[in-house]
């Protein structure tokens, strides 16, 4: 609705404006970092972010993917690297989450591999 459109449009902007995006984009890691404590099996409420918080931030999250939800919408979509948040420099860190279909090892492995293929300082030889 309403609300959901005013608080895209208000992210939006900000992440638009070159003074206010890495601001804002800190504020957004700072979010989903805060949501971890959701993954626990006993959550500490005084430390997790709170039900109607994620469900705004998660509305505003979808909106701003929209131009790059439809792989034949445009040009958003082949500046995608789908490989991003395996590459372990990106602002949320996912080396705690559970990985589906892969151990840690096979995982590490073929980051190795893909930062190698990348010419990615860091990659062993």
């Amino acid at each position: 609705g309403i609300l959901h459109t005013g608080r895209h449009t208000a992210v939006h902007s900000l992440l638009k404006n070159k003074d206010t995006r890495v601001p804002m984009l800190d504020w957004l890691q700072q979010a989903i970092a805060s949501n971890a404590e959701r993954a626990k099996m006993q959550i500490d409420f005084q430390v997790a972010a709170t039900h109607g918080l994620f469900c705004n931030l998660c509305s505003v999250m979808l909106k701003l993917c929209e131009p790059f939800i439809d792989p034949s919408s445009g040009k958003a979509w082949q500046r995608l690297d789908v490989a991003y948040v395996t590459m372990g420099d990106g602002r949320v860190d996912f080396k705690e989450d559970t990985k589906l279909g892969v151990s840690s090892e096979e995982e590490a492995g073929w980051v190795e591999r893909r930062k190698a293929s990348l010419g990615i300082s860091g990659a062993s030889s």
